[in-house]
């Protein structure tokens, strides 16, 4: 992960989703610390290790603490619509110290009754759909058999991402 936080900076990203969890689920805060100190200057977001915790409350306390801009969630739930009370009770904890950003199965269909649940001011949707990867010279059905597909290829959908575009832009205004 490291190496990970040094390329995305190398790169030029503004930012890297780190996280780390101990085996009862709770946030690994001695890792975290090393991976936010080797993130030093780069935006943070506290991936969806948070989903795992036993205390969203603390969690969020301590996300807080190390400085995260944001926490990517579904509400501990499958799909962020599913865990859209949970994701609505962060957002009121967290009153604006660190911003909590719905994700999981978000898409066109849902992505505005999603910000009316949870009043969460960010989203993340992979906006997924059929990939042709390896089509024609049967790469994907390699690629699946030494397991590093799991079940059938996927790719972001231009249209979908388009089409939540203009959702958020239409809320927003």
């Amino acid at each position: 992960m490291r190496r990970e936080i040094d390329a995305a900076r190398a790169a030029g990203l503004a930012g890297v989703a780190i996280g780390a969890n101990r085996p009862s689920g709770e946030l690994d805060e001695a890792m975290i610390r090393v991976l936010v100190d080797q993130a030093q200057g780069l935006g943070l977001t506290l991936h969806r290790c948070f989903d795992l915790v036993p205390d969203f409350a603390a969690a969020l306390e301590t996300a807080v603490s190390f400085g995260f801009e944001r926490i990517l969630t579904s509400g501990g739930a499958p799909s962020a619509m599913a865990g859209a009370d949970q994701i609505a009770a962060l957002v009121s904890q967290a009153a604006g110290r660190i911003a909590i950003m719905a994700g999981s199965g978000v898409t066109p269909a849902n992505v505005a009754e999603l910000l009316a649940r949870t009043g969460a001011p960010e989203v993340h949707g992979s906006c997924g759909g059929p990939t042709s990867v390896g089509s024609g010279a049967g790469r994907a059905e390699v690629a699946a058999a030494l397991g590093f597909v799991a079940g059938a290829p996927r790719d972001t959908d231009q249209a979908k991402v388009a089409a939540v575009r203009r959702i958020l832009d239409s809320l927003a205004a």
